[in-house]
């Protein structure tokens, strides 16, 4: 079996690593390879032209499934664009950004790594929020963010400036990155997900449940989505934002909308999810994937705008979008991937040191 690509903290990359990285991204931006995940991300959640709106990606089981390939496939694309600018076989990889660990400046040598000019660049600044410095400051010759819809999809809106903008911690509810211990409250639920599938599993628990740290949840998926009020305390006023949803709210700006890829941490943020997914998955690989396949489609009783959470695309074994076969105007003929193909990371070709030493094994299935 050939060796795994090994995915490292961001704080760990050499200086010649985050230069080729940064070049590479720089390149499939040039391509128009860099603005199809901005599109495509769009595209998992924004209304078509026939007035229905996806739930591909977000709000959904398949919420950490699709992401992981959506991530693998930039990867990849990564990869390819170092290697036109190397003319060498690339061995980088996607980094990770550990926001429950670097989420202050406390460490600030690992803090300001991730947010240097030599790498993602750094904060927000003046009444625009604009990012000015670093290889991704924008508008006109630079970094242009992209708002485009794909074929068969109304506009999007609101469109947003054409730089890249961040406000660091200025959300007043979302004043700081997630936490060790909310983490960990998340990791210790064993059900993956529940009916009615949606936002609201476990937003509004039984009087005769006790919320505190996300206990008697059923549905790690939404609890780590962050759609989930989070109490450290039986008296304590709860977090309403949190893990996943956190970080970009957190972040600000660029990486606030459904077009949060225009800012590059958004594969960064997300490699780390895969990650701690990772984690959770290893704490028991019996535990299954739910829905499983023929599971109907539940009417949400708590409310939601669209009654009918359709689960097509979520089930075990449902292709999920764009990734069902389509052609795609940019990648052509797309593979056919469910999330049961990508529960195992190890067997997709890759790990992440050090957490990889545990039961997962490439020829194991989760």
């Amino acid at each position: 079996m050939a060796a795994l690509r090994k995915r490292i903290n961001q704080a760990d990359m050499s200086s010649d690593q985050r230069d080729r990285y940064v070049k590479a991204v720089l390149q499939m931006k040039q391509t128009g390879v860099y603005d199809w995940y901005v599109q495509t991300h769009i595209d998992s959640m924004w209304m078509q032209t026939d007035g229905t709106m996806n739930m591909w990606a977000h709000h959904r089981p398949a919420f950490l499934p699709w992401h992981r390939q959506f991530m693998l496939d930039f990867e990849n694309d990564l990869r390819t664009a170092d290697t036109a600018l190397t003319g060498k076989p690339s061995d980088l990889t996607l980094p990770y950004w550990d926001w429950i660990n670097y989420r202050s400046k406390k460490k600030f040598l690992w803090w300001g790594r991730i947010w240097g000019d030599n790498f993602m660049g750094p904060n927000g600044s003046g009444s625009n929020n604009e990012v000015t410095s670093g290889p991704f400051q924008g508008g006109g010759t630079g970094w242009v963010l992209s708002y485009n819809s794909g074929p068969g999809f109304t506009p999007f809106t609101p469109v947003g400036p054409a730089y890249l903008t961040r406000q660091f911690g200025q959300d007043p509810n979302v004043d700081s990155l997630p936490t060790q211990e909310q983490w960990d409250a998340a990791r210790a639920l064993t059900v993956y997900d529940t009916a009615p599938w949606d936002s609201n599993v476990g937003v509004n628990p039984a009087p005769s449940l006790n919320p505190v740290r996300f206990a008697g949840i059923n549905s790690f998926r939404n609890v780590f989505e962050g759609w989930v009020p989070y109490y450290d305390s039986a008296t304590a006023l709860p977090l309403n934002v949190n893990l996943h949803n956190r970080v970009h709210v957190w972040v600000g700006g660029a990486m606030g909308p459904m077009s949060s890829p225009n800012d590059p941490v958004f594969f960064l943020h997300h490699c780390n999810v895969d990650r701690l997914w990772a984690q959770w998955w290893s704490d028991d690989p019996s535990r299954p994937y739910l829905p499983k396949d023929g599971e109907p489609n539940p009417t949400d009783p708590v409310g939601d705008p669209n009654p009918l959470i359709d689960l097509q695309g979520h089930h075990l074994h449902d292709p999920m979008p764009p990734w069902d076969g389509r052609n795609d105007p940019l990648k052509g003929t797309m593979p056919t991937i469910t999330p049961a193909d990508v529960l195992n990371h190890l067997a997709l070709g890759y790990g992440y040191d050090p957490d990889d030493r545990v039961a997962l094994t490439a020829s194991g299935t989760p």
